[in-house]
């Protein structure tokens, strides 16, 4: 009975010293989040079908708003959510620029 006990101090002790994650800290959707959750079998058939295209070099994650249609409930469900940082790092169109640049005394 004794080594009972034992284990299950044992076994408190490890999920005590366990890091959790925090939940109210904000969270970053990217790319990989995106297609790890295309890729799971309860996955939204809308969202299966972007990322085929995201697959086929269509198009990409950070426009899944823009060009899919319906968006997928997961997309609008995420972007509801505060807590959740939606691509930080999207890649903005270089600024369009022809004029080259004159120095104002020639």
């Amino acid at each position: 009975m004794t080594d009972i006990f034992d284990r299950m101090a044992e076994h408190r002790a490890q999920v005590q010293r366990t890091p959790l994650p925090s939940f109210d800290q904000p969270r970053v959707v990217d790319s990989s989040l995106l297609y790890d959750m295309a890729s799971l079998p309860g996955a939204s058939p809308e969202l299966q079908a972007y990322a085929l295209r995201v697959g086929a070099g269509e198009c990409r994650w950070d426009e899944v708003e823009a060009l899919s249609r319906p968006v997928p409930p997961e997309v609008a469900e995420m972007k509801r959510d505060p807590t959740l940082i939606w691509f930080p790092h999207a890649r903005q169109p270089p600024p369009e620029d022809d004029t080259p640049y004159r120095i104002p005394w020639q």
